[in-house]
């Protein structure tokens, strides 16, 4: 038994265009996984950095309750001295006023007709 020749056309039509689509919603999920994956792999490296950091704010957290830390503070941020410490205080210099530009000669006066002179056959 055989297919009349419009039916087995419209199957073939319908099976191009299922492939079509199937191809087409497969490329799809294709693109949509390595977005995921790049993304996943993103945020993993984000969250291995704040781990990093949290780690080192915990070693900060413990050097803060340590008094060695307080007078490093008190000294380097608010110049704090100890008793018998020799404190020496500088003062900023002011900077040198920059030097007066030399004076541009005036030019010399012209007579009435020098600009007609001038325009008529050149300077």
């Amino acid at each position: 038994m055989t297919i009349p020749p419009l039916p087995r056309q419209l199957l073939i039509i319908l099976g191009v265009a299922a492939l079509i689509y199937f191809t087409l919603d497969f490329s799809r999920r294709l693109e949509t996984l390595a977005q995921l994956a790049h993304t996943e792999q993103r945020l993993e490296q984000g969250v291995t950095q704040s781990e990093t950091r949290q780690g080192e704010l915990k070693s900060d957290l413990k050097n803060t309750r340590r008094p060695e830390f307080a007078e490093r503070i008190a000294r380097e941020n608010y110049h704090w001295a100890r008793e018998g410490d020799t404190v020496v205080a500088t003062q900023k210099t002011p900077a040198p006023a920059p030097a007066a530009p030399p004076a541009v000669p005036a030019p010399p006066p012209q007579d009435w007709w020098q600009p007609f002179f001038d325009f008529l056959f050149g300077p």
